[in-house]
């Protein structure tokens, strides 16, 4: 399929979808940074907000591949930190680069890879509580598979143009303030 197949709107739409994934991983890096005592936590979310703004077309001009650039320097390196919040940020920081990349025009295969992303985050992260049963039967699992019907709820809205489609769901990845593995930047 070429670009010029790609339903702009739909794209729009599905970088919106992209954005609220990548907006549930967001805390993980940010504690990751507070708790490191790291400065990543402010470009992952002026970058992340760009999107948004992007998704919305609030605006047009935003150099994306500037900004990864600009992220690059705030990804952390798996020799220099070895605890268990490494790999929830690594996985965060990975959902944002591919969000980056996916601004020239987002398709299904990001949005695909992302979600198996968030999904491996949280399976990593019942191993290391050493979560006994079936994961996926597990409340945090419940909890993304609600959160993405909701998300494909949201783009099924009849009559809504972009921005007040992007922006529904913006609110509702942003009204729920925990992570996709259940951290809360609530109360800093």
């Amino acid at each position: 399929m070429s670009k010029s197949d790609i339903d702009p709107v739909e794209a729009y739409l599905t970088l919106g979808y992209c954005a609220a994934l990548v907006e549930t991983m967001y805390p993980n890096y940010a504690l990751f940074c507070q708790l490191l005592d790291l400065e990543g936590e402010k470009v992952y979310r002026s970058a992340l907000d760009r999107v948004w703004e992007y998704a919305s077309g609030r605006t047009e001009a935003i150099d994306f591949v500037k900004q990864q650039e600009k992220f690059q320097a705030f990804i952390p390196e798996s020799d220099n930190v070895d605890f268990f919040g490494l790999r929830p940020a690594l996985d965060a920081c990975t959902g944002l680069v591919l969000l980056l990349q996916s601004c020239d025009v987002a398709q299904d295969d990001d949005l695909n890879s992302l979600v198996s992303l968030s999904s491996a985050t949280i399976d990593y992260y019942l191993q290391a509580i050493a979560c006994e049963g079936d994961y996926r039967a597990h409340p945090l699992f419940q909890r993304q598979a609600v959160l993405l019907e909701n998300l494909d709820n949201a783009l099924s809205l009849p009559g809504s143009d972009r921005r007040s489609s992007v922006d529904r769901i913006r609110r509702l990845v942003c009204n729920d303030d925990l992570s996709n593995i259940g951290i809360s930047l609530q109360g800093e």
